[in-house]
């Protein structure tokens, strides 16, 4: 695997771990300005992911199985 390849999946699946955490903390909030805080970051977590793949996607390193 490439440096950059390396790079981008690593940042790919740190997203990943930050959108489990946000959407936990949504679910497990009791205020709500503060849930609507991480509904956001969990919306922004998820706009980051899917540039990230559109990037994996257009340097053809999304394998085969779809899985990052």
């Amino acid at each position: 695997m490439k440096s950059e390849q390396k790079i981008l999946h690593n940042a790919m699946c740190a997203e990943l771990v930050l959108s489990e955490c946000y959407n936990r903390a949504v679910g497990e909030c009791g205020d709500d300005s503060v849930r609507d805080m991480f509904l956001a970051l969990l919306a922004e977590s998820h706009e980051v992911q899917r540039t990230y793949y559109q990037e994996m996607e257009r340097r053809n390193w999304i394998p085969e199985n779809g899985s990052t």
